[in-house]
């Protein structure tokens, strides 16, 4: 066992004993899988095993996609006969920066991590990498930062497919913005969304940031648009479907629920639910179990020391990395049934709430 090793070990032990002996523990409101739960139950080390392991960090699962992420990252890790570990930071920067630091010190061989924000790992990540753990950048890009890897979508693509469905519907007139938290890295969504609006003769009107994703934050500035608008207003260009459900509250309340395009992304049950009744025009369905499971297999060949194999790479402001690109698919009201109904996505019953 090396000395990196027998560190984490020890620092796994000391901490399982001072739970044993302590007064007691403040909750912190986060969600965590680790060895000191392994430990605590009596489990074998997995590095003692030679066993591979994979930690991940997740910014929240507060969305229901990315429930959808953690439950198939687990399966993947499952089938593969690696441990997984993994600690939730509920939207909160520090504690995801204290959380990789925990995974570090356990000593675990690949760090994967979906961030709060996208400035705010350079050094906890570099932290890892230069203690030899390697780090893949799940799905979310950040900014100055090193990685190994990078598994997700084409944050570029997913924006034109967003705003697709206006060149579809061949829509005119004043269009709103509503993007998801600027801290989430998430220009080149925007950059895409709007190399299909400037081609169609319609006006920006407003264009927001919403705080966490927030669909209180959308119906805000929903209602603020609709009102500055006297209700004049064609689209509302949603980043996901919790902002989506924010545009739409406000649109219920002056009448025009169902008469104005709706965008989102993330495929929420919910979001199909209103797609099917007509008030919510479009969602992205991103395949969480083709997404997780080429995830924890990039993180198993790094741990291995294999070479990733991508036609795309990308590039953090650090080093340039592999890019291992997961397609996603626009859906409408025309195409619930074959893109999700028949492929056991979701039932008929589960979309029509009965």
């Amino acid at each position: 066992m090396n000395k990196k090793r027998v560190a984490a070990l020890i620092t796994v032990l000391a901490f399982s004993f001072s739970a044993l002996v302590g007064c007691g523990a403040s909750n912190s409101g986060t969600e965590t899988k680790d060895k000191t739960e392994s430990s605590e139950t009596g489990e074998t080390d997995s590095k003692d095993s030679g066993k591979i392991t994979i930690g991940y960090s997740l910014k929240t699962v507060q969305e229901e996609r990315w429930q959808r992420e953690l439950d198939g990252c687990q399966k993947a890790a499952d089938d593969l006969g690696v441990e997984f570990l993994y600690q939730v930071a509920n939207g909160d920067a520090q504690t995801q920066v204290s959380q990789i630091e925990n995974l570090i010190t356990q000593g675990v061989d690949v760090i994967m991590v979906t961030a709060v924000d996208a400035g705010a790992l350079s050094n906890v990540l570099q932290e890892a990498a230069d203690d030899g753990i390697k780090v893949l950048v799940y799905d979310q890009q950040l900014e100055n930062t090193y990685g190994d890897a990078f598994v997700g979508y084409s944050d570029y693509s997913n924006g034109t497919l967003i705003a697709q469905i206006l060149a579809d519907k061949d829509v005119s007139g004043k269009v709103v913005l509503l993007h998801g938290d600027k801290s989430s890295g998430i220009e080149k969504i925007i950059e895409g969304e709007k190399s299909i609006l400037e081609d169609l003769d319609v006006e920006i009107v407003m264009e927001q940031y919403c705080t966490n994703w927030g669909a209180e934050a959308a119906l805000g500035y929903a209602q603020n648009a609709l009102a500055e608008q006297n209700n004049d207003i064609t689209a509302f260009v949603c980043m996901n479907d919790g902002i989506a459900s924010g545009a739409i509250q406000a649109l219920e309340e002056v009448g025009m629920d169902g008469k104005v395009v709706v965008t989102g992304m993330d495929c929420e049950l919910t979001a199909v639910q209103r797609i099917s009744k007509g008030t919510q025009t479009s969602t992205l369905y991103k395949d969480s179990d083709a997404l997780s499971r080429a995830a924890v297999e990039t993180a198993v060949s790094l741990a291995k020391g294999e070479k990733i194999t991508s036609d795309n790479t990308i590039d953090f402001g650090v080093n340039e990395m592999p890019h291992v690109i997961v397609s996603s698919a626009i859906i409408t009201k025309d195409n619930i049934q074959t893109e999700l109904i028949d492929k056991g996505i979701y039932t008929e019953e589960e979309i029509s709430g009965k």
